[in-house]
């Protein structure tokens, strides 16, 4: 059993998301698996399918505004059924 299942460990996983909006958990995906989200996210990047991140309108999270003074990550909207064969290697 992995450290990160423990109850006490998911409840402090729990409690810094909810107080920090997120959470790095050392060891998660193992070193096949972070080597996989990293060839799978180069391709992405590659392909163009990451696309600059947006800040939504009040009221409107469908549209937004591009700032680098807000933000400056790129993400992807992933689709399970559409976007299987290209995530693929990170379902194992």
């Amino acid at each position: 059993r992995a450290w990160w299942s423990s109850d006490g460990a998911l409840a402090a996983i729990a409690e810094t998301l909810r107080c920090r909006n997120h959470v790095v958990v050392d060891g998660f995906l193992g070193r096949a698996g972070g080597v996989a989200l990293r060839v799978a996210l180069e391709r992405a990047w590659g392909g163009g399918v990451l696309e600059p991140a947006k800040v939504a309108l009040p009221g409107d999270g469908l549209n937004g505004q591009r700032s680098d003074r807000t933000r400056s990550d790129h993400i992807a909207w992933i689709d399970a059924a559409e976007d299987a064969a290209r995530w693929a290697p990170l379902a194992t």
